[in-house]
């Protein structure tokens, strides 16, 4: 839902050419991510460019190489979608390449790390309830601790909210690009 949401803004502030930075395969997180902005990428009539999606590991290193791969290809994106706040990695390798962040290329992450707000402009993230997510892990665990008579009926999961966080790294697409 969130990962929607953080596409939709993007769309919505006029970018089309929108990258996707996202972890090996195999991270549900990142995969349920990645649908999210797949799903409105197409509905939107929006063509995912295969050459905007770019592939590491949650580490920064990793992610100044994906940011430096899609900004340095002669049709760079308007936006970057970056499945965690790795983001901060391209917001470096924009700023290395002199880019008028957000005029000219805007950047979203996931999870409002604390690295989120150490760099400038601070990024434009969705913050998870972590310690309610904790809560939940510990509960479910909890539940389905084998006892005397078998394993308990399973709970439906509550449903947590996510929080959008805008602040400086987005804007709306440069007109040259709309």
């Amino acid at each position: 839902m969130a990962a929607r949401r953080l596409t939709t803004e993007l769309i919505e502030r006029g970018h089309r050419r929108i990258a996707f930075m996202l972890r090996r395969a195999g991270h549900r997180a990142t995969e349920q991510r990645y649908l999210g902005f797949t799903d409105v990428m197409r509905a939107r009539g929006l063509a995912i460019d295969p050459q905007l999606l770019q592939t590491g590991n949650f580490e920064f290193a990793d992610g100044l190489e994906c940011a430096r791969r899609l900004l340095h290809g002669p049709d760079r994106p308007t936006g970057i979608f970056a499945s965690n706040d790795v983001a901060a990695a391209a917001v470096r390798v924009a700023r290395q390449m002199s880019l008028a962040l957000p005029q000219a290329l805007s950047i979203v992450g996931f999870d409002d790390a604390p690295v989120a707000t150490m760099i400038w402009p601070q990024l434009t993230t969705v913050r998870q309830p972590v310690r309610a997510i904790g809560r939940v892990a510990a509960d479910l665990i909890i539940q389905h601790k084998p006892h005397r008579r078998g394993w308990p009926q399973p709970t439906p999961r509550p449903r947590l909210d996510l929080e959008l966080i805008e602040r400086g790294s987005i804007d709306p697409a440069p007109p040259s690009a709309a």
